[in-house]
């Protein structure tokens, strides 16, 4: 048992205490076997370890604690989990048992903890568990109609490079299959949308969590991401084995603009920038507006649709952001109505 109020300091002991675990869902989990981790449910203001690490969880042990109750894991704790998570995610999104949303979350919480890993340590191992898991995701949307809204709907909105990367995926696998790509097609440009921030991993610490809007020399080192993220795939990957080249395509132009004038090739425009850069572009855009950052709040999906459609449609391929328009339609009756499509 791990109680935060027996010191006179119990609020910040508490807060400490909360940043120190991470929530888990029951339904992750199976009985009758046991874990690399302990388990703990929170209540009466302390978090209680109900099912420790090596002991077998039964279902009379889940019956204790409260019915979908929230479960928590010890921080320290966090690489077993992922690798428990990691090594049963196919046979979750299997289980016909299971609704949709419950696989989504699973789906969801497994990749923004692989790329946050990846981010930290971008290592050749790391490269090919997202890839894995990117081949996951879409026999998931696949076999699931629906999944693709499912997933956008519990995606995050405090701006993480993590979650911004796996967002960007998402939407990604929605716009490929809008625009008909073959399965292939959209298990590299969302791989590609995975790995699009991979480069920050060499950006400044102090950049890549600025609470305030870059200065302009910061700018300038921020846009050096995508070519630093071909770089690190080119160091881990040199022959292309892990990450087929035209997944570099997502990484390296995703900042550039159909108008011109965008980045790390300001003279590059219109189809001359490779599909999967003009596509990330519109979804890299959209999810950027969407989140909340300490220096701006986030928008609304069609207060982010509107000011792309009427002041930052230039810089996208006209094709693919209506595309992407009628995607986000299709999510949403009300979107639909609003947009008038």
């Amino acid at each position: 048992m791990v109680n935060p109020n027996t010191r006179p300091e119990a609020g910040y002991l508490q807060s400490k205490l909360a940043q120190q675990f991470m929530k888990v869902k029951m339904e992750w989990l199976r009985f009758n076997r046991s874990y690399d981790f302990d388990l703990y449910v929170y209540s009466n203001e302390q978090y209680v370890l109900f099912c420790r690490k090596h002991l077998t969880l039964t279902p009379s042990m889940a019956a204790k604690v409260q019915k979908k109750a929230i479960i928590y894991v010890d921080k320290s704790d966090a690489e077993h989990f992922q690798a428990y998570m990691e090594e049963n995610i196919t046979d979750i999104i299997r289980d016909t048992t299971r609704p949709i949303a419950e696989k989504s979350e699973a789906v969801y919480k497994v990749s923004t903890s692989l790329v946050d890993e990846l981010l930290a340590a971008p290592k050749a191992a790391c490269i090919t568990r997202v890839k894995d898991l990117v081949a996951n995701q879409l026999e998931f949307v696949m076999a699931n109609p629906g999944a693709v809204n499912s997933l956008m709907s519990i995606t995050e909105h405090d701006y993480y490079t993590y979650t911004h990367s796996v967002n960007v995926a998402i939407y990604l696998v929605g716009l490929g299959e809008m625009m008909k790509l073959t399965r292939q097609e959209i298990q590299y440009l969302s791989l590609g949308g995975m790995l699009h921030d991979l480069g920050k991993a060499r950006i400044s610490l102090e950049i890549i969590n600025c609470t305030t809007k870059l200065t302009e020399a910061q700018f300038e080192e921020m846009k050096k991401h995508p070519r630093f993220g071909i770089e690190v795939l080119k160091s881990v990957d040199p022959d292309g084995q892990m990450v087929p080249r035209v997944c570099y395509d997502a990484i390296l132009h995703h900042h550039e603009r159909f108008n011109g004038g965008g980045y790390p090739f300001p003279s590059m425009n219109g189809k001359d920038i490779p599909l999967f850069g003009r596509m990330t572009k519109v979804c890299d855009v959209f999810d950027a507006l969407t989140t909340k950052r300490s220096y701006k709040a986030e928008m609304s999906s069609f207060e982010a649709l509107t000011l792309m459609r009427d002041k930052m449609i230039e810089e996208f391929d006209p094709d693919v952001f209506g595309e992407f328009l009628r995607m986000m339609a299709n999510y949403s009756e009300d979107m639909r109505k609003r947009l008038n499509l």
